[in-house]
């Protein structure tokens, strides 16, 4: 079962809430009570019903099984959109140290995260440094659904780098990017089920070769990853790629 965007973004809110509880009449009670509560208890069964549906979605959206068979073998095999619909190889950043995030102008975290992207890439963009920001609306929504519109957003907020298509990075139709690397992180894959970015502006950085050298979630500032942003563009440090036998090398 697929899930819609509309779905992924509004299950975590559902879920967080309260189950209700149910009533239900009383085996013994006399035939005339229980007709009476016939429509009472009805509903409370659909309820329990669509909780239960409901619970299902949310754990089918928190992670995903994906045949590693299925994913690509390397970055550079795949390419994104960008907001205008045109496709952008990956091979195009070959040789970069590149960021990878979900990214939403709407959020509690847009305004720093922007701005330290945005001094990131001044700072190590000559050295051979990339931010690939990936809009999504998974997260309550918090992104502008026009393309237009949103990347007049990221002008505003002086985006220096590269701002694809609103895609979706959860779930069991996340963009193939965001597979590849949940897939070659321990952080995000675990016993065959890739994981739930947990918010917007999760951090892959990964090397020049396109392998993940580390996540860091969406409450890690990006000021947090120059130490080993410096240690990629110098080749001090390499990242790693899942082999047949599932092991990161």
């Amino acid at each position: 079962m697929l899930l819609t965007r509309a779905t992924a973004a509004a299950a975590p809110r559902v879920f967080s809430r309260l189950l209700p509880r149910t009533c239900w009449a009383a085996s013994r009670a006399p035939a005339a009570a229980a007709a009476a509560t016939a429509p009472a208890a009805a509903a409370a069964a659909a309820a329990v019903t669509r909780q239960q549906r409901t619970m299902w979605l949310f754990s089918a959206w928190r992670s995903a099984a994906v045949p590693p068979e299925l994913l690509a073998a390397d970055l550079w095999s795949l390419a994104a959109k960008d907001p205008e619909g045109k496709e952008v190889p990956l091979k195009d950043f070959k040789g970069k140290v590149l960021l990878i995030t979900n990214t939403a102008t709407k959020c509690g975290f847009t305004q720093q995260h922007l701005k330290q992207f945005h001094d990131l890439k001044e700072k190590y963009g000559d050295q051979g440094f990339e931010i690939l920001a990936f809009p999504t609306l998974q997260f309550k929504q918090q992104e502008e659904k026009d393309p237009q519109k949103m990347c007049e957003v990221y002008k505003s907020f002086n985006a220096n780098f590269p701002i694809f298509a609103i895609t979706e990075v959860n779930g069991p139709n996340a963009n193939p990017i965001f597979q590849y690397c949940k897939f070659n992180t321990d952080e995000l894959y675990s016993k065959g089920q890739l994981q739930a970015i947990g918010w917007n502006f999760g951090k892959f950085l990964l090397d020049k070769e396109g392998k993940v050298f580390k996540y860091f979630g969406p409450r890690q500032s990006p000021s947090e990853m120059e130490e080993d942003i410096l240690l990629l563009l110098r080749g001090e440090a390499h990242g790693k790629q899942r082999n047949k036998d599932g092991l990161l090398q």
